[in-house]
């Protein structure tokens, strides 16, 4: 059994870190740990932030070569 991860380290780590991976490979933890210790944290009150979302590299051009397919085909449609 893994011992409890300690709350201040649990939040700096946090706060330096720019994903939820990110922590849980820090903290020698699985994300799913990670998530509930901030889960917990933000019932108990701590005003822990969330991550935001980032698109990965090939999901960004794949969607922008969707949109513009869109846009191509709308143009072609109207025109």
């Amino acid at each position: 059994m893994s011992k409890r991860i300690d709350n201040r380290e649990f939040v700096v780590t946090w706060l330096n870190s720019e994903s939820i991976e990110e922590v849980a490979k820090a903290l020698g933890r699985s994300k799913g740990a990670v998530a509930a210790k901030a889960t917990e944290l933000r019932k108990r009150g701590v005003q822990v932030p969330k991550f935001t979302k980032k698109l990965s590299e090939t999901a960004q051009k794949l969607e922008v070569a969707q949109l513009n397919s869109l846009i191509n085909k709308h143009q072609k449609e109207g025109r």
